[in-house]
């Protein structure tokens, strides 16, 4: 039925959901009252025909709709920036937590190891050939005790500081439940600003494409069909059926 003529090949790639974009505003400009008028006394299947070669060159029929293509993919880039920098955004504290758990942890390890060392070694030290070994566990046993004190008195101490601290910043009983709520509104506050910003960023893209579907339907599909229509019409009319149902009109 005749082929789409040779194009340069150097129009913008498109993604995926783009191809079928411009696959709608093809047919929109098909169905234009500029385009049905030449359509009206052109052979069956013009409308067709003029589809499947501007879907063939897709990219090349829209470069002249390129700096608004362009546009589009920036901006679409820019949200998606946007919104993984917001969803990076945790809170910290998992060093605290971690030196927490090791202030708890090391007195508890090292006072069981000082009990076991202490009580296997003075076990030993009563065979006389185990007394070295004995000697030798219970000094070990010692040590343990002493890292578990030092260690123990350390968090004792951190755990003092700590509840000091807060019985003296902290909001009195009466204070909490508008602590409570201002949390509450600053939370909310940060989602509405986080909402915002999301809705924001999806009117840019909306306006984004919906200039780059303009300038493609006006600057180069509408273009692109006007000047392929007589190709499409002569070699629809050249085709057999066509040539037969003028031997049939003769």
């Amino acid at each position: 039925m005749g082929a789409s003529p040779a194009t340069g090949g150097d129009g913008p790639a498109f993604q995926p959901e783009d191809r079928a974009a411009f696959a709608e505003v093809v047919d929109e400009v098909l169905r234009s009252e500029p385009l049905r008028r030449g359509l009206r006394t052109a052979p069956e299947g013009t409308a067709a025909l003029l589809r499947d070669w501007a879907l063939a060159s897709a990219e090349d029929v829209a470069r002249p709709a390129a700096a608004e293509y362009r546009e589009l993919c920036r901006v679409r880039a820019g949200g998606g920036a946007a919104g993984a920098a917001d969803g990076s955004r945790t809170p910290g504290g998992s060093g605290g937590g971690l030196l927490a758990a090791l202030a708890v942890l090391v007195p508890l390890v090292a006072a069981a190891a000082a009990v076991i060392f202490l009580l296997l070694g003075y076990v030993l030290t009563l065979v006389e050939t185990q007394r070295d070994v004995g000697e030798s566990l219970v000094l070990t046993g010692w040590s343990g005790a002493g890292v578990a004190a030092v260690t123990g008195a350390a968090g004792m101490c951190r755990l003092l500081i700590t509840a000091r601290r807060h019985s003296k910043t902290g909001p009195r009983t009466d204070d909490r439940a508008e602590g409570g709520a201002e949390d509450r509104t600053d939370d909310g506050a940060a989602r509405s600003g986080a909402d915002g910003r999301a809705e924001a960023a999806r009117r840019r893209v909306a306006a984004a494409r919906e200039a780059w579907r303009a300038a493609l339907r006006d600057r180069a599909v509408l273009p692109y069909l006007r000047a392929r229509l007589p190709e499409a019409e002569r070699a629809l009319g050249l085709s057999p059926a066509n040539c037969r149902r003028g031997d049939g009109r003769r």
